[in-house]
C-alpha cells in the first residue's frame, strides 16, 4: 500500500498533474498480483489499472484489470500474429474476494490551527471541510477562540463548536499576538519569557491532554511558522507522526525569524509528510526550501459542493441590496494587497465607461479597506462599487448565484506574499460562474485559463477590464466557462480531499518509527 500510494504522490509532486492509472509489475493475474493488490490500487485513488494478460478490453472488462496487448516482435508478421491472437484470446483476471470486510481507520489525528471556522475564507475553510469528511473518531481539533491579529473573540465560536460532528477544543490563542517589533533587547526578552513561553506552555499542556484522551497518533499542523514546534513536541513525548499543511504564502513570504520564523526549513524537513495545496506550492518547497519531492503530498483544495451549488438569481435579494437590473461583478476575499482588489476597482473605471449598468460588489474585510475606499473616491466610482464587508453564509451564496462574473486579480507582492491556490475561484465555479484571476501563485491551477475563466496580469487594470468586458458582453461564452468550472469543482470536492488525506495518514502510520 505504501509503495503503490506513495509513488503516486511522488509522481504528482514531480509532474504537477494527476496520476490516475496504474500498471501491475509484470502484471500476470494470480501470479504477479491478486485481489488484495487490486483493492490496494482502488484504495490509493487510481481510476484504473492495466495487467499484462492477453485479450482485448471490452465494455465488460474490469477497469482495474484491463488487458494489455503484447505486440512486441522481431518482424511485422510476428507482431501481426500477436495482434490477431489477442483478438481471440480471453483475458485472465483475478476474481474478486468473496467477502470484503469493512475496516475502520486507525488514524486518530489532531488538527492544530489558529485559523479555523467559523472564520470565513482561506485555510480556515480548507481545514473545516477536511474535518467534516473525516471518518468518525479520526479527527480532533485544537483551535483559537480569539483573533491573533486583534485579540478579539471570534464571532460564533460556541455555536459553531456545539454543532460540529467532531471534538473542537479552544484556547484564547495558540500563537503570540501580532505586535510591533520590540523597542530593544530587554522588551524582546520580556515578551519571550513572560508572554510567548507561558502561552506555549499552556498550549502544549492542553494538546497533551487531548492526545492522551483520544490516543492521537498523528498531529496535523495548520501553521508552519507558529505551530510546528507543537507538533514536534508531541512527537517527542507521545511518538505522534507530524504532517505540516502548507498553502504557499508561508514559504514564499519573508519572515522576521523571531523565535520560529528562521526554522521553517528545519520544520519542513523534519515532518513525516508535508501536504501542499498546489503545484506552485510544491515548487516553492522544493526550490526555496530544499525539500525532496518524496517528502511532499499534493492535495489541491476541494470545494464544498453541498454548500456551493448553482441556483436561480435571487431577485428579491438583489432588490433589497439595490442591485436590480445590474450586471454584477463579484469579488470575495480578505482585503489585503495580494488579492488585487485595488486593481480590480481601477479596472471598473474602464468597464463602466463602456457598460454603465455594471456594479462591482466586494465581500470581505481587512486592513486594506481604507486604501480601497480612497481608490473608489479617486476613480469616482461610489455609484458603481460597494464594499459590503463581512456577510452571512446565506448572503454569500446569494451573491455568488446572482453575479455574472467572479473577479479576483491576485498578484505576487514584493515580499513574496501570494495566493497559494485560491479556493474561492472554485467556489464561484461550483455556482456555475466564470472567473477572472491573476496570473500569479497557485491561482494558475485554480483557474483553467480559457476553460473555466481567464487569467490576467493582476497589475494591469486594462487587462483586467478586457477580460471582464469580454465575459459580460458574450453570454454564451460566460455560460460555457461557467459550466466547465462547475464540472471541475464537482470532480474536486471536499470529500475527495478528505479521502486523499486519510490515505496519506494511513500510509504514514505503516512506516517504522523515526
Amino acid at each position: 500500500m505504501l509503495e503503490i500510494g506513495g509513488s503516486k504522490e511522488e509522481l504528482e509532486v514531480m509532474t504537477g498533474g494527476k496520476v490516475q492509472f496504474f500498471a501491475y509489475p509484470n502484471g500476470r493475474p494470480r501470479l504477479d498480483f491478486n485481489a488484495r493488490h487490486v483493492a490496494m490500487v482502488k484504495a490509493c485513488g487510481y481510476k484504473g489499472a492495466v495487467a499484462s494478460s492477453g485479450g482485448v478490453a471490452t465494455a465488460k472488462s474490469d477497469i482495474f484489470q484491463l488487458p494489455r496487448t503484447t505486440t512486441w516482435g522481431s518482424s511485422h508478421i510476428h507482431m501481426a500474429y500477436h495482434l490477431a491472437r489477442n483478438v481471440f484470446e480471453k483475458s485472465q483476471v483475478v476474481p474478486p474476494e468473496a467477502k470484503v470486510e469493512q475496516v475502520t481507520t486507525d488514524v486518530r489525528c489532531l488538527m492544530v490551527a489558529s485559523t479555523f471556522a467559523p472564520i470565513h475564507g482561506g485555510s480556515a475553510v480548507v481545514y473545516q471541510n477536511l474535518c467534516l469528511h473525516m471518518p468518525a473518531g479520526s479527527i480532533q481539533v485544537l483551535a483559537a477562540s480569539h483573533n491573533y491579529l486583534t485579540n478579539k473573540p471570534i464571532d460564533g465560536c460556541q455555536e459553531h463548536d456545539r454543532a460540529a460532528t467532531y471534538p473542537i477544543y479552544r484556547l484564547p490563542l495558540l500563537r503570540p499576538l501580532m505586535r510591533p517589533p520590540p523597542a530593544n533587547m530587554l522588551v524582546s526578552i520580556y515578551r519571550l519569557i513572560f508572554q510567548d513561553m507561558l502561552l506555549n506552555t499552556k498550549t502544549l499542556l492542553t494538546a497533551a491532554r487531548i492526545v492522551h484522551k483520544h490516543k492521537v497518533n498523528i498531529v496535523c499542523v495548520g501553521e508552519l511558522v507558529t505551530g510546528s514546534w507543537l507538533g514536534f513536541a508531541l512527537r517527542r513525548f507521545f511518538g505522534c507522526k507530524v504532517i505540516i499543511y502548507v498553502h504557499g504564502e508561508e514559504v514564499t513570504t519573508a519572515t522576521g525569524g523571531r523565535l520560529h520564523g528562521n526554522r521553517r526549513g528545519h520544520y519542513l524537513r523534519s515532518a513525516d509528510k508535508v501536504v501542499a495545496v498546489s503545484s506552485f506550492t510544491c515548487d516553492a518547497l522544493t526550490r526555496g526550501m530544499g525539500m525532496q519531492p518524496t517528502s511532499l503530498a499534493l492535495i489541491q483544495n476541494g470545494v464544498d459542493t453541498d454548500r456551493f451549488t448553482p441556483g436561480p438569481i435571487d431577485v428579491e435579494f438583489l432588490k433589497l441590496k439595490g442591485l436590480s437590473g445590474k450586471k454584477i461583478v463579484l469579488t470575495v476575499g480578505r482585503l489585503v494587497p495580494r488579492k488585487g482588489i485595488d486593481m480590480a476597482i481601477r479596472a471598473m473605471r474602464h468597464v463602466v465607461d463602456q457598460m454603465p449598468h455594471v456594479h462591482h460588489v466586494i465581500v470581505g474585510d481587512g486592513d486594506y479597506r481604507p486604501e480601497l475606499e480612497r481608490i473608489i473616491a479617486q476613480e469616482q466610482l461610489q455609484e458603481y462599487v460597494t464594499l459590503v464587508g463581512k456577510t452571512t453564509d446565506e448572503d454569500l451564496l446569494s451573491y455568488l448565484r446572482s453575479c455574472d462574473v467572479f473577479l479576483m486579480p491576485n498578484r505576487t507582492m514584493p515580499d513574496g506574499d501570494t495566493e497559494g491556490f485560491g479556493l474561492v475561484f472554485r467556489e464561484a465555479n461550483a455556482c456555475g460562474k466564470p472567473v477572472v484571476g491573476g496570473n500569479a501563485g497557485g491561482a494558475v491551477e485554480a483557474v483553467v485559463d480559457g476553460k473555466t475563466g481567464f487569467l490576467v496580469d493582476g497589475t494591469s487594470p486594462v487587462d483586467i477590464a478586457k477580460a471582464v468586458l469580454r465575459l459580460l458582453s458574450d453570454v454564451d461564452l460566460a455560460a460555457k466557462l461557467g459550466a466547465n468550472g462547475l464540472k471541475l469543482a464537482q470532480e474536486n470536492n471536499t470529500k475527495a480531499v478528505a479521502d486523499r488525506f486519510i490515505k496519506i495518514c494511513e500510509r504514514i502510520l505503516t512506516r517504522s518509527p523515526i
